[in-house]
């Protein structure tokens, strides 16, 4: 009889996926070392496994279902700020309007719409010259520049160009992974377009 390789034994068993199902006095039988728990029934390794897989699964559903959540939370207070473009004339209102709104429903400790001026062309230069948008950390001189308090991570909109910049609209939050790089900013790209129509107008 010739010896039966483990690829052999592997490669039938992928061709054949029922034989253990048609024959389950063999998962009793089968022994499988796991270095944390030590020697355990194949049919508990498995047991194991598919548990160890259904709350991945989980925690997936659970991280999708909050960010669906989040975003339908981001559309619905951003599509309040474009109805409240329509109602103010003059940035200082308007500005305090937005901020007031933003904060009483985001998830965030400061919010500002920042009219541009000279003190903000470090933040445009070094955060917003490569991109409109920044999500991420800024040092402590630049959160001094933009907010009240100390934060972890933060969102910034430059509203116009960096040739005419118009004002600089900035988000806060005391959670360091809450801004990030790789986040989808769909919504509020959008509403800073119709901002950077408004304002154009207060030019």
């Amino acid at each position: 009889m010739s010896h039966l390789s483990e690829k052999d034994v592997f490669d039938y068993l992928v061709s054949h996926p029922n034989f253990l199902v048609e024959h389950p006095q063999l998962l009793d039988m089968l022994n499988v070392h796991h270095n944390e728990s030590g020697t355990t029934s194949l049919q508990g390794h498995q047991h194991k496994r598919l548990k160890v897989q259904l709350q991945q699964q989980q925690q997936q559903l659970d991280t999708l279902t909050l960010h669906a959540r989040r975003s339908e939370q981001i559309y619905q207070v951003f599509s309040s700020c474009h109805r409240h473009l329509m109602m103010h004339n003059n940035f200082a209102d308007l500005a305090d309007n937005l901020v007031t709104l933003i904060s009483a429903n985001l998830d965030i400790c400061e919010c500002k719409l920042l009219q541009y001026h000279d003190g903000l062309a470090s933040i445009v230069t070094h955060r917003l010259s490569a991109s409109p948008c920044y999500l991420g950390r800024i040092n402590q001189q630049e959160q001094a520049l933009l907010f009240d308090t100390e934060c972890q991570s933060v969102a910034l909109y430059l509203i116009g160009d960096t040739q005419t910049p118009l004002a600089v609209l900035a988000f806060a939050s005391k959670d360091p992974i809450h801004f990030e790089p790789s986040q989808d900013s769909f919504f509020i790209n959008e509403f800073v377009k119709a901002l950077q129509t408004k304002l154009a107008d207060f030019a």
